[in-house]
């Protein structure tokens, strides 16, 4: 893919808008960002570093950070200056906010140790997975339901956790590997599933 305006984009591997209205494209050659009128590829300042110029998933969070995961790990942008996590899994993502504008992501790279989700502080991070007693080992999706529980998409099936609840009473709410978990207004779940010829399927 290559896009007209200003640098081409190839490859790309997510899209995102952060509160500033900018349009952010991750691909496997650096960070990207469409001001309305150009692409172009985002540097940070003198003396902050990307972890890795392979970048993945993204997210624009409420407050205007983006969150940027990488093949070396996870990255934050804040007014224009970069934030990395130290002891961060490799190929961060994907994240999603909750109502009190926390963030948490999953953990999709095969080459990571694998946890199922991740809080996301202003300085580091809290992983938890199966040595903690989760059923699902990998978080390759998440979404909140509307009641506030956080459904986490795995090899294993769907795990649902309330945050702050112990691990080890998160429910495996569907035996099977989603391609995808998603939702719509009305708080209904979706799930990708190959059942017939169907390719979503409620949760």
């Amino acid at each position: 893919m290559a896009l007209r305006r200003g640098r081409p984009v190839r490859y790309p591997q997510d899209i995102t808008q952060t509160a500033d209205g900018y349009i952010w494209v991750s691909t496997s050659n650096g960070l990207f960002r469409f001001d309305g009128m150009h692409f172009r590829r985002w540097i940070p300042p003198p003396g902050e570093v990307m972890p890795s110029s392979s970048t993945w998933r993204l997210l624009g969070a409420r407050d205007g950070s983006l969150y940027v995961g990488t093949d070396r790990g996870l990255a934050r942008i804040t007014e224009g200056h970069l934030k990395t996590y130290e002891g961060s899994p490799r190929w961060p993502g994907p994240f999603v906010q909750d109502r009190l504008g926390t963030v948490w992501m999953g953990v999709g790279g095969s080459h990571s140790d694998p946890s199922a989700v991740c809080r996301v502080d202003d300085h580091s991070l809290s992983c938890l997975g199966a040595a903690d007693g989760f059923a699902c080992t990998r978080g390759l999706a998440n979404i909140f339901d509307a009641r506030g529980y956080l459904l986490i998409g795995s090899p294993e099936g769907i795990c649902r956790w309330r945050p702050g609840a112990p691990a080890a009473v998160a429910d495996l709410i569907y035996d099977g590997d989603p391609s995808e978990v998603s939702g719509t207004a009305d708080g209904t779940v979706w799930r990708g599933c190959r059942r017939g010829r169907r390719a979503v399927c409620s949760v």
